[in-house]
């Protein structure tokens, strides 16, 4: 081997590790795209998350002989990177006890859900919440 191949297999080298580097940074930067196209405003995933709520409600009303009074539908900062979803639903018996249905998501990261004026939102308010009203049959 002469030291024209030495430095030819140098450059060749270099040269793929360049090309390496644009590849990972142009990855990197279509990655962030995706994260961003499916990113939504916390009033829309909440939308997004309570579309079967009024079918559950009024399942729960019929079946099991209830009363829906009212609900709260929320997103909570779980960590600082972290939220939940979680809906609280207040029902009413035959004898006026109440009952209580509650659920919660397992937690989400916020980078990939929601917009970031979003996640500073979350992170400000730590939970937000909107009361979710009486389904119409």
């Amino acid at each position: 081997m002469n030291h024209d191949d030495k430095t030819l297999g140098g450059a060749l080298l270099e040269d793929f590790k360049k090309a390496v580097k644009l590849g990972l940074r142009e990855l990197l930067k279509e990655g962030e795209k995706l994260i961003k196209e499916g990113q939504v405003s916390v009033d829309d995933y909440l939308a997004q998350k309570t579309t079967g709520l009024d079918p559950y409600i009024l399942h729960e009303q019929t079946a099991k002989q209830l009363d829906f009074v009212s609900g709260e539908v929320f997103i909570a900062l779980q960590d600082e990177d972290n939220f939940v979803f979680g809906v609280d639903l207040y029902f009413t018996d035959a004898n006026k006890q109440w009952v209580k249905s509650a659920h919660i998501d397992t937690p989400k990261p916020l980078d990939l859900y929601l917009l970031k004026e979003d996640q500073a939102r979350i992170r400000a308010e730590k939970k937000i919440a909107y009361t979710y009203d009486k389904p119409t049959a």
